[in-house]
C-alpha cells in the first residue's frame, strides 16, 4: 500500500563526526499523520522562507522517544524537552538541537480539526509537556501499538483510533481539561485500557505478575484504571 502526505517545509541538521543514518516513516490515519525518524539526524529548524514555501494550517504534536534532552527555540521562546516530553507545534520558526542520536514522533493534524475541538489549543503551541504526565505517558504506550501493527482494516477502527488519538493530544497539552473539556473522556478510557491489556499479554505467563505489579509498571494506580 503506498501513500504520502505533506507533514511541513523542514530543514534537517546531522554531525559531521558520526555515519549518517536515518529511518523516516509516515502513516495516515484518516486527518491524523503519524510519522517517527530515527537515526543521527541531530537538528531540526524551520525557517521564515521555510514557512513560506509550505501552506500553515497544521498542528504537530512533537514527542522526544531519544535518551537526551532536545534544547532550542520555537517562534521567540526556549523550548527544552525531555526524554519522553513533547510540545505542540503550531508551524512556527524553530530550531531544535539533540545528541548525535536521537527518536523522535510526529503526529499532524489539519488545524481545524484541533481548534473545532479545543478553543484553547492555540495558546499551548511551544510549552514544553513533561515526561511524566498521564495523558503523554497514554499517549506514548498507545502509539507502540502502532508501531506494532499493521494498518487499521477498517474506516471503523480507524476512525476510533484518530479519536483516542486526538481527545489524548487535547488533555496532554491542556486544551481539553476543566472548563474546555467538552466532550467525554471515552479515548483515555480506551487507551488505558488498550495499555493494561498489552501488559497482561507480555507478563500473564509470569507467577509473580498480579495486580500489584502490573500498577507499578504502568506508573498507575489500581483505583485509576476505572
Amino acid at each position: 500500500m503506498n501513500s504520502t502526505a505533506q507533514i511541513g517545509a523542514i530543514e534537517f541538521g546531522a554531525p559531521s563526526t558520526s555515519p549518517f543514518t536515518a529511518m523516516i516513516e509516515a502513516m495516515p490515519l484518516g486527518p491524523v499523520t503519524y510519522a517517527r525518524m530515527v537515526g543521527t539526524i541531530n537538528r531540526v529548524s524551520r525557517t521564515k522562507q521555510n514557512l513560506r514555501a509550505t501552506e500553515r494550517d497544521s498542528y504537530q504534536l512533537v514527542i522526544n522517544l531519544g535518551a537526551d534532552m532536545l534544547e532550542g527555540t520555537y517562534g521567540k521562546q526556549d523550548l527544552r524537552l525531555a526524554p519522553g516530553g513533547a510540545f505542540l507545534d503550531g508551524m512556527e520558526p524553530q530550531d531544535i538541537q539533540g545528541a548525535d542520536h536521537n527518536d523522535w514522533v510526529s503526529m499532524s493534524f489539519p488545524k481545524k480539526v484541533l481548534e473545532d475541538r479545543f478553543c484553547r489549543i492555540g495558546a499551548k503551541q511551544g510549552l514544553a509537556i513533561a515526561p511524566d504526565q498521564e495523558p503523554l505517558l497514554l499517549l506514548r504506550r498507545y502509539l507502540k501499538l502502532l508501531d506494532k501493527d499493521a494498518m487499521p482494516s477498517s474506516d471503523m477502527l480507524t476512525s476510533h483510533i484518530t479519536e483516542t488519538i486526538i481527545d489524548l493530544v487535547g488533555l496532554a497539552t491542556g486544551a481539553k481539561g476543566d472548563e474546555a473539556d467538552v466532550a467525554s473522556l471515552g479515548g483515555v478510557r480506551a487507551a488505558r485500557l488498550q495499555t493494561i491489556l498489552a501488559a497482561i499479554r507480555d507478563n500473564y505467563s509470569d507467577p509473580a505478575f498480579g495486580v500489584q505489579m502490573l500498577a507499578a509498571q504502568l506508573g498507575m494506580t489500581p483505583r485509576s484504571w476505572v
